[in-house]
């Protein structure tokens, strides 16, 4: 049986990756950070697409880049995780 309860060291883990997602400058693009945090991503994730999006101009609310395509909050259809995802993208938000 698996167990659903994280260890302490993965809670550690996950709180030292949500501190390295912090301490990035993601410029205009916090949506991002957002997204990140909620999905467990590592910091370099979120380095790299924040540099991404300000390279490619795209919009401020970009969240991700697939195959080209900067989707964005608004590309989220459930209204409780795109609040998520902006609570998120505060630094220091868990």
């Amino acid at each position: 049986m698996t167990n659903l309860i994280p260890s302490t060291a993965d809670a550690e883990a996950n709180a030292a990756n949500m501190a390295a997602i912090d301490a990035i400058e993601v410029g205009e693009y916090a949506c991002i950070r957002g997204w990140a945090k909620l999905l467990g991503f590592s910091a370099d994730w979120c380095d790299l697409h924040s540099g991404r999006a300000a390279q490619d101009k795209a919009p401020v609310n970009a969240i991700q880049n697939i195959d080209g395509l900067w989707l964005t909050l608004e590309s989220i259809r459930n209204p409780e995780t795109r609040a998520r995802v902006v609570a998120l993208s505060e630094k220091g938000a868990k």
